[in-house]
């Protein structure tokens, strides 16, 4: 019925097309969670991680990439850069090596897309994220879904058990935007002019518009 079926992806938790290519990035469990769908042969592939190239000026809380053999990856986002086909990359990790956002460089120039660890921001230990994005200057934005020992239940229930939370590379603290602690803060995205957040909450099954002007 002209529908296609892409198998063996692992456990994708989510999903990023990288932009102007055939490409679809996955993120998921850490032994075959990483990979690329190439939308035009329908196919699967593990991505390489063995590259690092680690800014730690700016991401000093991981001093070494961690064991790509126990990295997760949860909710993923994908930026550009001022380089055509060179964006910055984040996903929500969670445990190991500590609940963290984990940052790489998106290299989309050559025949392939390669992924290169730039480096992470760890996240306090009582913040459970669930999804991320983030601006062209490097900001981060971290959609917590759960805190301070919240549980699923108690979003379904509709109590307030998450939030939004920010993250810049000038200070590296991060902080609860005002407003944004809803049922449940689940996937994220900001707006292409970066004026407006969109955040999904399980717990109401509504998209919250939140202004960041």
């Amino acid at each position: 019925m002209g529908m296609n079926y892409i198998c063996n992806l692992g456990s994708p938790e989510d999903f990023v097309w990288i932009p102007d290519t055939r490409y679809i990035v996955t993120g998921g469990s850490a032994a075959t969670g990483w990979g690329l769908i190439d939308t035009e042969t329908k196919s699967f592939r593990q991505l390489d991680l063995s590259q690092p190239q680690p800014d730690l000026k700016t991401y000093p809380d991981c001093p070494t990439m961690p064991d790509t053999g126990k990295l997760s990856a949860h909710g993923v986002a994908i930026r550009p850069t001022a380089t055509p086909r060179l964006f910055s990359y984040y996903t929500v990790t969670h445990g190991f090596p500590f609940e963290s956002i984990q940052v790489f460089s998106l290299d989309a120039r050559g025949a392939l897309p390669v992924l290169h660890w730039k480096g992470c921001v760890r996240v306090p230990d009582n913040l459970r994220g669930n999804g991320v994005t983030a601006a062209m200057d490097g900001t981060i934005y971290d959609s917590v879904q759960m805190k301070n020992g919240a549980t699923q239940n108690d979003y379904f229930l509709g109590k307030i058990t998450g939030g939004l939370y920010q993250w810049k590379p000038s200070d590296k603290v991060w902080r609860l935007l005002p407003g944004t602690e809803f049922a449940g803060n689940n996937g994220v995205e900001i707006s292409k002019d970066e004026t407006g957040i969109y955040q999904a909450g399980s717990g109401t099954h509504s998209i919250e518009i939140i202004s960041l002007k």
